[in-house]
């Protein structure tokens, strides 16, 4: 067996004995577990392995968009903007009332919130930053995934 070989696979059981995050724990499972002939092509196995590393992530990205949509389903009602309490003073005392602001189409709007409402409409506030942020994510998620398909095709 040639020294190399044998200083790979002493390399790959070290490897398997440190603590690593999930991505790199599956890839070093894979390579113990594919059994490779030392007179095989390896430019042949890297790309079976690659193949299977990134088709791996590839479910996980899909998981994980579905997971997003699920979450993007069970928001209640939504209203963008920020909800501010502002106070006037009029000539003898002082009055608060409540203050949303949103841009809408490229607009600036103001609306002024009943006390009776305010909790519904913090409630649809908070919802709608919350679907700003899985929006953003899934959207991340998306484009890593279609990057991740144009990648397998090209290797197939």
């Amino acid at each position: 067996m040639p020294a190399s070989a044998v200083s790979s696979q002493r390399k790959l059981r070290n490897l398997e004995q440190v603590g690593r995050n999930g991505a790199t724990q599956d890839h070093h499972s894979v390579q113990i577990r594919i059994q490779v002939s030392f007179d095989a092509d390896w430019r042949y196995v890297c790309i079976i392995l690659m193949i299977y590393m990134t088709q791996r992530k590839l479910d996980r990205l899909e998981k994980a968009i579905q997971e997003i949509k699920q979450k993007i389903g069970k928001l209640g009602a939504l209203r963008p903007g920020s909800l501010s309490k502002q106070a006037r003073k009029t000539e003898s005392t002082y009055g608060a009332y409540w203050h949303l602001s949103y841009t809408h189409r490229g607009k600036g709007h103001t609306q002024y919130i009943r006390d009776a409402f305010v909790s519904q409409v913090k409630a649809e506030v908070s919802n709608f930053k919350r679907f700003r942020k899985l929006i953003d994510r899934l959207i991340t998620l998306s484009i890593e995934r279609s990057q991740l398909r144009m990648k397998i095709d090209k290797k197939q």
